[in-house]
């Protein structure tokens, strides 16, 4: 374990909160296991694509500058993880009637960068997705949809400019806010949909 990974985990710790420690915790595990986490150059032109360890299927994808106009040599490090819903920093997608199809957490650290996490220019996230968990679910994989938590608003919202690759049983959408994000992939109501969403509608209406 690197000295910063053994720092995290003791101020974690000293903390004492059960948020804090649940997120610790589970970064460690998913680093000791090998995850496709890594520091990229966000001063270089060039794209980086973050990808989840044993799937290839689920990525972000950074485009050249992301993060800004700065220089070679400033580094930030990515992951993408598959996430559990009880590690969410809001569990209403947990209990057992709700949609919920996948859960993952893109991870970011600046270390010394000034840049502070926010993009300038919209980062791809592609997700994989269980269709025996969508039939299950009683819905339709066209109406998926990527939510992430947003922080400002303390509630769910959309990514922009969503894709459901039905082929290749992935959702993709494009984000433009801070790059540390939770996201979830739930069953969506569209107008197409109505006869099967029946069981679990009332569920998630109101979010």
């Amino acid at each position: 374990m690197s000295g910063t990974l053994r720092s995290r985990a003791r101020t974690a710790f000293a903390a004492s909160r059960p948020p804090v420690l649940a997120l610790a915790l589970a970064l460690l595990i998913s680093r000791a296991a090998g995850a496709q986490g890594r520091w990229i150059d966000i001063g270089v032109n060039q794209s980086y694509q973050i990808g989840v360890e044993g799937d290839p299927l689920s990525f972000e994808l950074f485009p050249a500058m992301a993060f800004g106009p700065f220089g070679p040599g400033n580094f930030v490090y990515c992951e993408l993880l598959a996430w559990p819903c009880a590690n969410l920093p809001e569990l209403s997608w947990c209990a057992s009637d709700r949609p919920l199809v996948a859960s993952y957490y893109g991870h970011l650290d600046t270390g010394t960068c000034p840049c502070q996490g926010l993009l300038s220019e919209a980062a791809t996230i592609q997700l994989r997705y269980d269709p025996i968990r969508v039939q299950a679910l009683g819905g339709r994989e066209e109406a998926l949809r990527i939510k992430r938590f947003d922080v400002d608003q303390v509630g769910w919202v959309d990514l922009d400019s969503q894709v459901v690759d039905t082929a290749q049983d992935v959702i993709r959408g494009r984000l433009l806010a801070h790059a540390r994000q939770y996201y979830v992939v739930v069953l969506g109501e569209s107008a197409q949909d109505d006869a099967s969403w029946g069981r679990i509608k009332a569920h998630w209406s109101g979010l």
